[in-house]
């Protein structure tokens, strides 16, 4: 039996989403050829390469600039296809016989679609959040009256929903990363439960093989510590726990950390907040750190943070940062957001907070200080249930192969 082709497209350059790496290394692994059409990041990116582990790279030459990335993405809002992707997508499709279409996120689905549709293959949606919410979330903070205008006609909430539905309705099977999107799939769309699969953002389990410096903390690292690792924007809820920090002054020894990438308007009002508070000498701002070094922020912390706003879109996401915090060995303080309040509460794996109230998450920081015997044991908990449960990826995986394996 001949070896069945996957193609796989993404709006992003590669590397970037680990969640591509994963699930394409997962199939390679499970006997499947695996090819991505991506975008390129730069000049110095091959067109066409084979990576190590056997994934076959094909990169679009667009403008890498943001002003060309928004123009092309106008492109893909006003006619719902994207014109180099297509073209490029059909010269694969002469040279291989793809048995599926696997699409990431909705902006390419129909790109994919209409390919799929003519040579024949399975149409698969892969959707990595609730987009047209996520839009609204991701645009909140723009103050350019260009900017707000392009995404009130372009990136609206009602446009893309439909889209979304649509793309729902035309795909062969869809996959979500949370039960709660998969539920509100079902609900919007009204296809059947069959039609879906769940395939979670876990961790695999040589994500704690890595080198571990137990100095990254510095002159901190003897303190109690509470850390956010990743990037800062509008929904991840920093602003509350920078916010929560006033009402731990009394505890001399709680640190807060935040290391990842922050544009200058976060920075400076996060940075205002630490000043209204008289909280400057108990938080720093990281900013960007290299990923390499993320392991060691949160494996050395003495509880990790995954604060997010509850909104739509993060109450049908999950941050592939709650399983790598709970396979650390450490405790974790999430928000009320559905999936991580659930996953949270039923593994026992930290506490949870009410999302945007400041004092209560500074209670579940105090309580977890005064409590080392209950910080262990849910530290405990997060480790058996990544490691040794089913919040892991070999888990998810399976899930995804064995979907695959059904249509071959």
């Amino acid at each position: 039996m001949p070896v069945k082709k996957i193609l796989m497209f993404l709006n992003e350059p590669y590397p970037g989403d680990i969640r591509v790496f994963k699930e394409s290394d997962a199939l390679l692994k499970a006997g499947f050829e695996v090819h991505l059409l991506c975008l390129r990041k730069n000049a110095t990116q091959p067109s066409d390469e084979r990576l190590e582990n056997g994934l076959f790279i094909h990169r679009v030459a667009t403008d890498s600039s943001t002003f060309q990335k928004g123009v092309w993405d106008i492109v893909i809002a006003t006619f719902w296809k994207h014109p180099i992707f297509s073209h490029r997508a059909r010269k694969l499709v002469r040279q291989h016989t793809f048995a599926a279409v696997h699409v990431h996120d909705l902006p390419l689905a129909y790109t994919a679609f209409s390919l799929a549709e003519k040579f024949g293959a399975t149409k698969v949606l892969d959707l990595h959040e609730n987009y047209p919410e996520a839009l609204a979330v991701w645009f909140e903070w723009r103050r350019n009256p260009f900017i707000r205008l392009k995404n009130n006609i372009f990136f609206n909430y009602k446009k893309w929903s439909g889209y979304e539905i649509n793309a729902i309705k035309r795909a062969d099977h869809v996959i979500t990363v949370v039960d709660e999107m998969r539920d509100r799939m079902i609900e919007v769309s009204g296809e059947k439960n069959e039609k879906f699969s769940v395939v979670s953002n876990t961790e695999q389990s040589d994500f704690i093989q890595q080198v571990d410096d137990p100095e990254v903390y510095e002159d901190w690292k003897e303190k109690f510590i509470i850390t956010y690792t990743g990037n800062v924007g509008p929904h991840r809820g920093v602003d509350t726990v920078v916010k929560g920090m006033q009402y731990l002054k009394d505890i001399k020894d709680c640190k807060l950390v935040v290391a990842g990438s922050m544009n200058d308007a976060v920075r400076n009002y996060l940075g205002g907040l630490c000043a209204e508070f008289d909280i400057e000498a108990n938080v720093r701002l990281l900013g960007y750190q290299p990923f390499s070094k993320f392991f060691s922020f949160m494996k050395n912390a003495s509880i990790n943070l995954i604060p997010h706003n509850s909104n739509p879109h993060t109450d049908h996401t999950i941050p592939h940062k709650l399983f790598q915090c709970m396979m650390v060995g450490r405790p974790v303080i999430v928000s009320s957001c559905k999936p991580l309040k659930r996953v949270v509460e039923t593994t026992e794996a930290g506490k949870v907070f009410q999302a945007g109230n400041a004092e209560d998450f500074a209670s579940q920081v105090r309580e977890l200080y005064n409590n080392r015997i209950l910080t262990e044991k849910l530290a405990k908990n997060g480790l058996g249930a990544t490691l040794e449960g089913k919040y892991n990826w070999d888990t998810d995986s399976g899930i995804l192969v064995n979907y695959y394996q059904s249509i071959a």
